[in-house]
């Protein structure tokens, strides 16, 4: 398996267990504790899909992107649109911001491995 398919595989669901154990703890915290809470997620919802600019910079600038998988990364885009399409009917914005990154993020990824 790829490295780096297998980090972006991890990387995403890190996230979604973040958000959940947040769930869990959601009824617990107090009003100020959640407000804080949110700030980090959300942080890391932006920060997150970042990790994909090393492999769209390889993507794009090596002269052989063969190693890399279009439909993997074609697959992941299909997904995440049903994670934003999740995230606005419970209108939870981390989950939107953060889907919405990893569809720009791994449809540059897509495109160039199926353009190089």
């Amino acid at each position: 398996m790829n490295l780096k398919i297998y980090y972006h595989t991890y990387a995403k669901k890190s996230i979604t267990l973040m958000l959940y154990l947040s769930y869990l703890y959601l009824m617990r915290l107090t009003h100020k504790e959640l407000k804080e809470l949110n700030k980090v997620v959300m942080f890391v919802a932006i920060l997150e899909p970042l990790t994909t600019l090393p492999q769209i910079i390889d993507v794009w600038t090596k002269p052989d992107a063969s190693g890399v998988s279009f439909l993997t990364w074609a697959l992941y885009v299909l997904f995440e649109v049903i994670w934003v399409i999740y995230g606005l009917a419970i209108k939870n914005k981390p989950v939107i911001v953060s889907n919405v990154m990893w569809i720009l993020m791994d449809a540059a990824v897509a495109l160039g491995a199926l353009l190089r």
